[in-house]
Formats: C-alpha cells, sequence, structure tokens
C-alpha cells in the first residue's frame, strides 16, 4: 500500500508535467480556433459570391417556406460546426491521451483496486472515490496536538456560518468561523467534503465535531438501517446514467408544447391576433416547462427512495459526483455515517447507541 508521504511526492514531481501539458492544450487550442476559420474562409472565398447567388436562384425557383430554411440554416450550421470542430479537436484529444498515458505510468497517482485516479480525498480518508477501497497508508499522521488547540464546531454551526457568510454585508466582517484556526484557509468552498471529513482541505486540522457523538433530533430517522457499501455505488452508477437520460427526455419533453404551438402558428394568428398568439405561445412554453420540471422532480423523489440514496438521518440525498460519501462512507450534509462495510450494523452504530 502506497504511503502518504509517496502519494504527496509523485503529485509534486507530476505538477509541473501537468502544467506543460495544460499549456500545450491552450495553446493548440487557441491557434486551431482562429487557424481552421481562417483557412476555411480564405479556401472559400473565390467561390462566396457564385455560391450565394446559386443558393438565392434555388430558394426562388423551388418556393421554400420559412420552416425549410430554418431546417436548411440548422443543418448548414451543423455540418459547419463539424467541419470546424473536427480538427480543432483531433489535436487536443492527442494531448490529452499522451498526457494520460504518461501519467499511468506512476502507479503511486491511481487506485491499485479500480484503477481510479485519486484526488484530495485519498489524502484525508486514505480510500479512493470511486471504489471506496483502502488505498493510501495514514497511519503515520498524527493530528492529537491539532486537536487541542482550537475549539471543534459542530455540523450545525458550520451550516449556519456558510448559510450567513456575512455580518452585515460587511467583506471586512466576514465570520470566522468560515476560516481554519491553523492555516487561515478558506472553508466555504468545500463545504461538502469538510463536513463528511471533518478536516481542513489544506492542513488536515480537524475543525468540526464528531456527529455520532451528538444525540440524534426527533425527527431523524434513525430506525432506518444503514446501506452496504457495495449496494450504494450500484445504486450511485445506475441513478448517475438513469439521471442523465431521464435529464435528456425532460428537456425534449418541455420542448414539445413549443412546437406544437409553432405549427398551429398561423391558424392561432387567425384568431387570436398576433399578440395573442404570442401571449399564448409564451403561456404553452413555460406551463409545458413547469409540468414537465413537476414530473422530473417527482420521479427522481421516487427514484432516490427505490434506490436507497437518501440519507438514513436527516433524510437528504446521498448522490455526490466527486465521491466524497463512497470515500468517507458519511453523508455530506449532516456528517453522520451513512454506508457500512457489510451487511450488519456496527454495535456502536444501532439506534439504541446512537440516541
Amino acid at each position: 500500500m502506497v504511503t502518504l508521504e509517496q502519494y504527496k511526492e509523485a503529485t509534486c514531481a507530476r505538477r509541473r508535467r501537468d502544467y506543460f501539458a495544460l499549456t500545450a492544450l491552450l495553446a493548440v487550442l487557441l491557434i486551431s480556433a482562429y487557424a481552421i476559420p481562417l483557412s476555411l474562409a480564405l479556401l472559400l472565398r473565390p467561390y462566396e459570391h457564385l455560391g450565394v447567388d446559386a443558393c438565392a436562384q434555388w430558394v426562388i425557383q423551388q418556393g421554400i417556406g420559412p420552416r425549410l430554411t430554418l431546417l436548411i440554416g440548422l443543418l448548414a450550421t451543423f455540418a459547419v460546426s463539424l467541419i470546424i470542430g473536427l480538427p480543432l479537436a483531433l489535436p487536443a484529444i492527442g494531448i490529452l491521451q499522451w498526457t494520460d498515458r504518461d501519467m499511468r505510468r506512476d502507479r503511486r497517482l491511481f487506485c491499485s483496486h479500480c484503477d481510479a485516479r485519486l484526488g484530495c480525498l485519498a489524502t484525508v480518508t486514505g480510500n479512493c472515490q470511486r471504489c471506496g477501497a483502502r488505498t493510501l497508508d495514514l497511519s503515520q499522521r498524527d493530528t492529537t496536538a491539532a486537536d487541542q488547540q482550537h475549539r471543534l464546531l459542530t455540523v450545525a454551526e458550520f451550516n449556519a456560518a456558510i448559510r450567513n457568510p456575512l455580518n452585515l454585508k460587511d467583506p471586512k466582517q466576514r465570520d470566522p468561523r468560515l476560516r481554519c484556526p491553523c492555516c487561515q484557509a478558506d472553508l466555504m468552498g468545500k463545504r461538502s467534503q469538510i463536513v463528511a471529513t471533518r478536516q481542513c482541505p489544506r492542513c488536515k486540522a480537524p475543525v468540526l465535531e464528531d456527529p455520532e457523538n451528538t444525540p440524534l433530533s426527533a425527527g431523524s430517522h434513525s430506525n432506518q438501517r444503514l446501506q452496504v457499501l457495495s449496494d450504494f455505488r450500484v445504486a450511485h452508477s445506475a441513478y448517475c446514467r438513469w439521471s442523465l437520460f431521464g435529464g435528456m427526455l425532460l428537456v425534449c419533453l418541455a420542448c414539445v408544447p413549443g412546437l406544437v404551438a409553432v405549427s398551429w402558428e398561423t391558424p392561432l394568428r387567425r384568431l387570436l391576433g398576433p399578440v395573442g398568439s404570442g401571449v399564448l405561445l409564451f403561456l404553452a412554453c413555460v406551463v409545458g416547462a413547469g409540468l414537465v420540471a413537476g414530473a422530473g422532480w417527482l420521479i427522481n423523489r421516487r427514484v432516490h427512495r427505490s434506490l436507497r440514496l437518501d440519507c438514513p438521518h436527516c433524510s437528504r440525498s446521498l448522490f455526490e459526483t466527486s465521491g466524497i460519501v463512497i470515500a468517507t462512507r458519511r453523508c455530506h450534509h449532516c456528517g453522520r455515517r451513512a454506508l457500512v462495510e457489510e451487511d450488519t450494523i456496527p454495535s456502536d452504530l444501532s439506534p439504541a447507541n446512537a440516541s
């Protein structure tokens, strides 16, 4: 198993190569973004008037309506974007592939179980953010001295400070609880990670109390069984796929009322006039979007309950794309333990002991 010092050494050695790769990628993108369209314009410039006149004469002879003209314009825009975007994407993909191939030579930067790139969560928890397995050895780290230097905040106090970051809207009177008492790092940008790990993301000093030591509130669902890590990973991946597909489907359904109103534009304009038809079109789009959004919210709640993606303590969503819940086994809203390693609840996490 890789130690924390070895991982930090590999990260520092890799940082300079990543900087040069990012600079080369930006240079290629900037040069290609200007060079490819200009080259295409210079190549087609001798045939500009000939092509425009031929297209105009063809449109006049065929008598194409506004809808077909709009469709042809969209197809032409897509073709031009594809012609410009494909040569623009090829060098960028090549640089990214070379960077990934060069990075994989140092196995200290990747998980030994699922071959995923380790992130900042691994330095705090020692676990991989994708599979949740132990991948870094953190046994040599000692934070007992840091625990005695300052008072630890509760999760409720920290969330209250996040909701009200400024006193009287004055930046000079920023809430001091939003800065680490050891290194003065800003704690507002990574609220979910700090609540789940209870540590500063920069100096790794503890800043929050363990919410497991405090009694549960009256409205919490402490009698629910904690979910197994392996089952949660499967449900998390399934929700990721279905949310992407469902989002695209909802966007398509939201456009249906507008398309129906556009297809009935001519009879509606005769009955209601131009102003009334425009108002009706706007209302149809708003009502359609509202209905689709409401249906999506209800379906999302049902999927969350069926997949058990809600915290058993605060009933909020455990879905997190960065893998905070998988790496820490804790809810990133209340900070309590939400996942277990095996299909049994430990004795110290039982409802009787938690209360």
